[in-house]
């Protein structure tokens, strides 16, 4: 897993306010920004949607340091997606062809970094456990289901420009539910016949206390 301050970048633009924290880091999900940047018409349009894009987060953010991550194509989800391929059901969709040069720029300039065989969100997930080891406050930035309903905290939405507050209580319940009832986004099955009505009724009888989030 990568050295997070080892990857911390700074921006510093003469016209932006000083933000006094010295501690907060933005962890960015890169893979769905650059995403988001690839429905405009040419790529210069496209970098400079990812540049407006990186000023918002910051400045909703209010700081100037961030971690901006990369998914590698190999990670240790397609190791273990043996009942059905991890993103099976994405085969044959292919990557827009400006999206490699989008990444490019995006390492270049906005100094975006790949993690390590595991994906953005499990690595955001992992260094937000880590806080106060680290002497940090991390602001998770994402519009992944996965990681602002999943992990507990103040999380920036930068698709919808809002912030998203998960308790412990509704992250513990939207792991279980996914658990039990699959992922069809990302091609996950759940145990069979059970979906997400059936998963939340038998939540309702469980004590969270019985199966800690950690």
């Amino acid at each position: 897993m990568l050295e997070i301050l080892k990857h911390v970048s700074d921006v510093w633009e003469p016209e932006s306010p000083q933000y006094t924290s010295e501690n907060r880091v933005c962890l960015i999900d890169a893979d769905s920004l650059l995403y988001y940047c690839m429905v405009e018409s040419t790529f210069e349009e496209c970098k400079i949607k990812l540049d407006s894009f990186m000023i918002d987060i910051l400045d909703k953010c209010e700081t100037h340091q961030y971690v901006a991550f990369l998914t590698p194509y190999d990670t240790f989800r397609r190791e273990i997606g043996v009942t059905k391929p991890y993103k099976g059901n994405r085969k044959g969709k292919t990557a827009p062809p400006e999206l490699q040069g989008l990444k490019a720029y995006a390492k270049q300039e906005w100094n975006f970094c790949t993690v390590d065989n595991i994906e953005a969100d499990d690595c955001m997930g992992l260094y937000k456990q880590r806080e106060k080891e680290l002497g940090l406050e991390f602001i998770i930035c994402s519009p992944d289901k996965d990681v602002i309903r999943q992990i507990p905290g103040k999380h920036y939405n930068y698709s919808k420009q809002e912030w998203v507050d998960t308790s412990e209580d509704d992250a513990w319940h939207f792991l279980w539910l996914q658990t039990l009832s699959g992922d069809s986004v990302d091609g996950i099955p759940g145990i069979p016949g059970i979906g997400a009505a059936k998963a939340t009724k038998i939540l309702d009888n469980v004590k969270k206390e019985d199966f800690p989030l950690r």
